[in-house]
């Protein structure tokens, strides 16, 4: 085999192998959606039992660690619809100046 072949038979392995993973990744998402109650049931399930994997699942999902600092913004009360339009800018205003949001 020279190199020209060799090449053409890389390239194809390649696409092959994108298209198994595009494959399983569908596959996936169906059985997701399909069976998200069983799934989260089994993790649950096996989390119970001691499956440290398991555990890391729920609890990331039902704790999720924090990434971030808590922020404090002075903002008036939000008694009304625009107290509250007026408290968003000013968080937003805050974020755009580079305070951690």
């Amino acid at each position: 085999m020279n190199s020209a072949e060799f090449e053409q038979v890389s390239q194809r392995q390649g696409k092959v192998a994108a298209e198994i993973f595009k494959l399983r990744e569908r596959v996936d998402l169906y059985l997701m959606a399909n069976d998200t109650e069983a799934i989260t049931q089994v993790v649950i399930t096996k989390a119970k039992k001691g499956d440290l994997t398991a555990c890391k699942i729920v609890l990331d999902r039902i704790a999720p660690v924090r990434t971030g600092s808590t922020v404090n913004f002075p903002l008036a009360d939000l008694v009304d619809a625009r107290a509250v339009l007026d408290a968003h800018g000013a968080i937003m205003r805050a974020c755009s100046r580079g305070h951690h949001c």
